[in-house]
């Protein structure tokens, strides 16, 4: 979900943020309300309620840190070759660098010899 929809981050968090009481007026069972959700009705009941998560830290197990870390970790499985690919842009950024370096110095060396 999180790459399968433009800013899937976003939309997890606001989907999973979203259960409220309905309005008045509105007809639909008690926990399928989302105010993001298209149509304001969705199928799958809240599946987080803010305590569900003891902390080793003692960390505040509220709704937004219990969604925060969902989201985290969802976005971070979603991309299983992210080390991979930073490590491979700092060799490549450090190869580039190298050989400007060579070719700045054989610049010099060959430009040298031609002006003499």
């Amino acid at each position: 979900m999180v790459k399968a929809r433009k800013d899937g981050a976003n939309y997890i968090r606001s989907l999973l943020l979203g259960y409220t009481d309905s309005p008045d007026g509105f007809d639909v069972g008690e926990g399928y309300y989302n105010k993001y959700m298209a149509g304001n009705i969705i199928a799958m009941p809240q599946p987080l309620y803010g305590d569900d998560v003891e902390y080793k830290d003692g960390t505040n197990a509220s709704l937004e840190q219990e969604v925060n870390d969902l989201v985290t970790f969802l976005t971070w499985t979603s991309m299983p070759d992210l080390e991979d690919r930073r490590s491979a842009g700092l060799k490549v950024i450090f190869f580039l660098f190298i050989m400007t370096i060579v070719f700045y110095l054989s610049y010099r060396k060959i430009w040298s010899e031609l002006k003499k």
